[in-house]
């Protein structure tokens, strides 16, 4: 599985590669996928958190 730091260095090679070729509609079509990467990489973020926040709900229930 892909980590965040994974999904920000696609959406890097992305935009590099955009910026390597002259073709607009290549470049457009690497721009938005390096959007995507980004906002994966975000979301695997937000994921991780939501995880971590139920993990510290489910011992503080098994504590009390």
């Amino acid at each position: 599985m892909a980590s965040p730091t994974d999904c920000r260095n696609n959406a890097l090679r992305c935009i590099e590669m955009a910026n390597e070729t002259l073709d607009q509609h290549l470049q457009a079509t690497l721009f938005d996928l390096s959007m995507k990467w980004m906002r994966l990489a975000r979301k695997l973020e937000d994921d991780v958190t939501a995880i971590e926040q139920l993990r510290d709900v489910s011992v503080i229930r098994l504590s009390s």
